[in-house]
């Protein structure tokens, strides 16, 4: 299991880089609050307003699938599990955890080597504020998620998110739904770019005043011109 402070947990230093994912959580309370499993797992600090982890020693640590008991772990706000060499699909059953608000350094489950579709269940994750990473290779450039389908309408159900949402990388295709332009609280990081997302980009994201910076819907396949609505980002 992993090492622990408070109700926040650190999976423990790996040397061998292969470490399933499954084991790493089977010991964790259904009460835990935030779990740190990228790959930069290690010795747990404290600072005046909460626990973090130090990210200091192994790199792509944990493999296999993602369990489906992860949806046991209701209590969780902080989830992050990116950059390592996790496969498989991802469990509906992360629908369940209606607590997380944030994916953390790497962005929840982005830069890893999943495939199958993005579940629609991920919706049902309300609170989500930032860093709703489901694409991207590693740093690397070694595992890429190879997602497929298209992407759920129920993203726009986020209406308290801020920054860093996209699938970036992958396979995913169809429109870009028109529901994104319902996160009116964003303000950075909408990036959809170099997958396979076709028809024309929603007239719905220019509705998106509140972003600054980084709207990348770049190598994709989309049928028209860029909306005029987009100009007012």
């Amino acid at each position: 299991g992993g090492a622990g402070v408070g109700r926040i947990y650190c999976l423990p230093t790996v040397t061998n880089c292969s470490n399933p994912l499954d084991a790493a959580i089977e010991d964790l309370p259904t009460s835990t609050d935030a779990i740190l499993f990228n790959s930069y797992s290690g010795r747990c600090t404290r600072n005046p307003t909460m626990y973090t982890c130090d990210y200091s020693t192994t790199h792509l640590a944990y493999d296999g699938t993602i369990p489906t008991q992860i949806g046991l772990l209701t209590e969780v706000s902080s989830l992050d599990l990116g950059e390592n060499k996790l496969t498989g699909p991802i469990p509906t059953q992360i629908g369940q955890m209606t607590k997380v608000e944030e994916g953390e350094t790497y962005g929840f489950l982005g830069r890893n080597a999943l495939s199958g579709t993005i579940p629609t269940q991920l919706g049902m994750l309300t609170e989500f504020t930032e860093r709703m990473e489901v694409g991207q290779c590693n740093t690397d450039g070694e595992y890429c998620n190879e997602l497929t389908g298209t992407i759920p309408t129920e993203l726009g159900n986020y209406a308290k998110f801020s920054r860093y949402i996209g699938a970036d990388q992958t396979k995913v295709m169809g429109p870009l739904p028109t529901q994104l332009g319902k996160l009116a609280t964003m303000t950075e990081y909408l990036t959809f770019y170099s997958a396979d997302l076709s028809s024309s980009i929603p007239t719905q994201l220019g509705n998106l005043v509140n972003i600054k910076q980084q709207v990348r819907l770049y190598s994709n396949k989309f049928s028209s011109a860029i909306p005029t609505e987009l100009g007012r980002l």
